[in-house]
């Protein structure tokens, strides 16, 4: 991913301005996946199918395994989904990407330092 790309996702993604657990909602709800379905996953994913950056999210998303939360109003399993049926071979997530929205925002910025 480009340092433009990367600016460009961190400067247009509508989730950088809002409440980073409303697309980690396993933070509170331990490893049950309705959790997902949630009042409150439910809005972060109408943010995100409104959002700029989606296509960027996306793209990023299916890029990495294991990635949790919501990306691009997609969750864990919708993601494997979607990568299974385009037949993307995701590379392993490595410990020195971030983690989270807010993990990858902050590690874009040491990053460009």
């Amino acid at each position: 991913m480009s340092s433009h790309h990367v600016a460009f996702f961190e400067e247009q993604a509508l989730c950088a301005s809002s409440d980073p657990d409303m697309w980690f909602p396993e933070r509170r709800y331990a490893t049950d996946s309705k959790h997902y379905h949630s009042e409150e996953s439910l809005q972060a994913r109408a943010i995100c199918r409104a959002c700029p950056a989606r296509p960027e999210c996306l793209e990023y998303a299916l890029r990495y395994s294991g990635l949790h939360g919501i990306w691009a109003g997609l969750d864990p399993a919708e993601r494997s989904k979607l990568q299974d049926a385009q037949s993307i071979r995701p590379i392993p997530f490595h410990t020195t990407l971030p983690m989270s929205h807010e993990g990858w925002r902050e590690g874009v910025k040491s990053e460009e330092g």
